[in-house]
């Protein structure tokens, strides 16, 4: 050779490169939770409305997690489903799932009666919690919560939009 570095040795340190690139892309968005366009982030949770949140702890290992919370329904039931769509390194992800209708439009799930709600200690990569309750027979508006903490991070939440449902659990607007 001629004192020039060799073609393998240039290809290794651009492929470092990009891998160091991607490493601090991804921790500076530590916990991206995209939920489907009809929801809206409304931020940090108390821990207390967590019941046995404080007892748990998780070591924190994960770079990302993408969470999306849909809600639809049919055949006299309506649901709300998370689903963690990606989670790169091992992580604890603790999901919460809540339904809330009312008989008239509601902008805040505060404002409607909690018809459901369910719990799971760790929602794996392509896992999904889904939350099944009656419509009995009433049609009624609904909305869809959803409650998160990934690893040690503050629980945090996500709200679908104010949808009506038929008697069936047929989406009408």
């Amino acid at each position: 050779m001629n004192g020039s570095k060799s073609r393998p040795t240039y290809v290794f340190a651009i492929f470092m490169l990009a891998i160091v690139v991607i490493v601090v892309t991804l921790m500076c968005g530590s916990t991206a939770s995209a939920a489907r366009a009809d929801t809206e982030k409304v931020g940090s949770v108390q821990e207390t409305e967590i019941p046995g949140a404080e007892d748990e702890v998780a070591e924190p290992y994960g770079i990302l997690t993408t969470l999306v919370l849909t809600i639809d329904g049919n055949d006299g039931y309506v649901w709300a489903k998370a689903t963690n769509k990606i989670t790169i390194f091992p992580s604890t992800v603790r999901v919460i799932v809540e339904l809330y209708s009312s008989m008239t439009y509601q902008e805040s799930y505060l404002d409607m009666e909690q018809e459901g709600r369910k719990y799971v200690h760790d929602l794996d990569m392509g896992q999904s919690v889904t939350l099944k309750v009656p419509t009995n027979g009433i049609q009624r508006y609904w909305k869809a919560r959803m409650l998160f903490k990934v690893d040690n991070d503050d629980w945090d939440t996500r709200v679908t939009s104010t949808w009506l449902l038929d008697e069936n659990g047929i989406i009408i607007i």
